[in-house]
């Protein structure tokens, strides 16, 4: 399995944005900086975050984006099913499965999906920032 490039990118960006929670907006052009990815694709990751009530933005000399949420509540979990179409791994997760009775191996997606996603709602943006504040301490010489 391999998530595509919206998650990597729009949880990077997100890290960003916590980072500066409470410290205003970040410009378009400075998160797409950050986050290494164009502002075009840095604008389309950002909707569905939007919609999701993630971020918030601001249009005009002095807008950007900024979490709508203090990081410490805002999970990796939200953030990559908001971009990867709820993680449904396999069809039959979505009520695709294609078996008349019960598939022989729904329990090991079942169990694969919840695994990820309980994974994924135990890790904050607010933890993001303390590992990686912690390796950044621990490469200092």
């Amino acid at each position: 399995m391999k998530l595509s490039t919206k998650a990597q990118y729009g949880l990077k960006a997100c890290f960003y944005l916590a980072q500066n929670y409470g410290g205003g907006k970040l410009s378009v052009s400075r998160l797409s900086e950050l986050a290494n990815v164009s502002v075009s694709y840095l604008e389309q990751l950002m909707m569905p975050l939007k919609k999701a009530g993630i971020v918030e933005s601001e249009r005009g000399a002095s807008g950007g984006y900024s979490l709508k949420s203090p990081p410490a509540e805002v999970t990796a979990g939200m953030i990559v099913r908001t971009l990867e179409d709820n993680l449904e791994i396999i069809d039959c997760l979505a009520g695709g499965c294609r078996e008349e009775t019960i598939c022989p191996t729904c329990a090991i997606w079942e169990r694969l999906y919840n695994g990820i996603n309980d994974l994924l709602d135990s890790i904050t943006l607010q933890q993001m920032l303390d590992d990686y504040q912690a390796k950044m301490k621990g490469n200092q010489i």
